[in-house]
């Protein structure tokens, strides 16, 4: 019987054993955290962008002046609520390997809530817009007088933008949840 254990303890200790390699999981930090950064500044550029839009459009009736508040605070709960999460991926630290690999992984979870709160962020951004139109139209304001053709065009032009965006944030979920399945593989060997 012993002689079998030690048989057995030869064969797996003569197993290969994939080790990731330390350089590739910091090169793929940095380029995670870069890209992080970079996201942060285009979040935070985007919320700037709206105060000039409000600004050049001055809305003159108490439904355009509600919602474009309501949009701007919508616009400020995103932009809160994605700098959060690129933060908590920011200020992690990686040491190890087995920290690089933590790291990333937290990376990933919080890339694919990223995904959720943007798909949710195009949905209300589809929505905001039809109530906006709805509401020109209810209180025949300046978009009204136009006519509908102008706002069939404009939320065409709104789904055609969209459309793009929801397919990269599919794209982006597939490629964080076949990211983070390869991590949590190689934290369980």
């Amino acid at each position: 019987m012993q002689d079998n254990l030690e048989q057995w303890r030869e064969v797996w200790l003569e197993q290969d054993v994939n080790v990731p390699d330390p350089a590739v999981l910091q090169k793929k930090w940095r380029h995670a955290k870069l890209k992080q950064r970079l996201f942060f500044m285009l979040d935070l550029a985007s919320l700037l962008v709206l105060i000039p839009l409000i600004w050049f459009f001055a809305p003159q009736h108490w439904f355009e002046k509600a919602w474009f508040a309501v949009m701007f605070l919508l616009a400020l709960w995103f932009t809160v609520l994605n700098t959060r999460l690129r933060w908590q991926t920011l200020s992690t630290s990686s040491d190890s390997t087995s920290s690089y690999l933590h790291s990333l992984e937290t990376q990933c979870r919080n890339n694919l809530k990223l995904v959720l709160v943007t798909r949710l962020s195009l949905l209300t951004t589809l929505l905001a817009f039809l109530i906006f139109v709805s509401g020109n139209w209810y209180f025949d304001l300046t978009l009204a007088s136009r006519g509908w053709q102008n706002s069939a065009l404009m939320l065409a032009l709104v789904i055609v933008i969209l459309l793009p965006w929801w397919a990269w944030t599919i794209r982006q979920e597939k490629m964080n949840q076949r990211e983070l399945l390869w991590l949590q593989r190689w934290q369980k060997e």
